[in-house]
Order: C-alpha cells, then structure tokens, then sequence
C-alpha cells in the first residue's frame, strides 16, 4: 500500500513543528529586546555625583543621566520589536485553541457515522476521500453523503483532488 502523504505523523507534526520554531523566533526576539531595553536603562542609570567644597562643608550635587538622541530612537525601536513579537506570539498561539474549542464541540455534538468520520479527519488535519473510506469501513456512497452534510454545517471544506476529494477540517 502506498504512503498517504497527509497522514497524521508527516504533515501534521511538520505543521507542529513550524509552528512551535515560528513561537521560538517570536520570544527570542521579545526577550533580546527587553534584554536591550532594560540594559540601556541600566546603564543610564547611574548618575554623576559633582561635589563643590564651599569652605569647609563639601556640597552633593546629583547629574541625572539623559539618554542621547541615538539611544532614545533605539529604544523606541526596541519597544516596537518587543510589543510586535509579543503580539504575534500571543496571536500565533491562541490561534489553535479557538479551533480546538469548536472543533469538540462538533465533536461531542454530532452522532453514530457523522461523529466517527469526523474524528478520523479530525485525527488527520486533512485527508483524501479514498483513505477515509479505507480507514472507516463505509461504502463509498455512505461517505460522500456523511461529507456533504458535515460540509453543508462547515465542519469541514471538501477539494477536489485528482480522482477523489481532499477533507480539511474547517
């Protein structure tokens, strides 16, 4: 038998594995930024002490640090980088729950054949029509009716591919 090429342990753990590298680029960056950030603060921070003798009293007198014109347009930057990894980490992250919310309650909503077809394709993240027959014992017939009403509740987009369909879960 040949390999399916959107079987579970090709595609979707390729697809896992973008996603948690594109995650891990996103905090990499956030965290050399605030690292840059809080060391320009930092080092800035320390003032200058200028001390006058006026007789014999010596006078303290603190010189704030003021950050050159460089440094606060570098900053900036750096705040910029940082609150813009921060979103796309935090976006790219949620993003799966909200389908794996909807995608159980379809699950738990619907019932007998409907159900068991929808969680092989669930399982798959997308699957050929032909395979799905293969993998769920029904006749043909039955799984183009079952496809087209989990198509018809947007539960799933059927593709045309070659002979057959292509099944992504929605």
């Amino acid at each position: 038998m040949e390999k399916n090429p959107f079987h579970k342990t090709d595609s979707h753990i390729d697809f896992v594995q973008l996603k948690r590298k594109k995650q891990a680029i996103y905090m990499i960056f956030l965290f050399v930024s605030l690292f840059s950030i809080s060391f320009i603060f930092f080092s800035n921070a320390i003032t200058e002490i200028d001390v006058t003798v006026n007789g014999e009293t010596p006078e303290y007198v603190e010189i704030p640090a003021m950050f050159s014109t460089m440094q606060v347009i570098f900053l900036m930057i750096l705040t910029f980088v940082s609150t813009a990894c921060f979103l796309l980490f935090y976006i790219d992250f949620n993003k799966g729950d909200k389908n794996n919310k909807k995608q159980k309650i379809a699950s738990s909503v619907l019932e007998g054949d409907k159900k068991k077809l929808y969680e092989i394709i669930l399982e798959k993240n997308e699957i050929l029509q032909k395979d799905l027959v293969y993998e769920s014992g029904f006749s043909k017939a039955k799984v183009t009716r079952i496809l087209r009403k989990l198509d018809d509740k947007t539960l799933i987009v059927v593709k045309p591919w070659g002979n057959t369909n292509k099944i992504i879960i929605k």
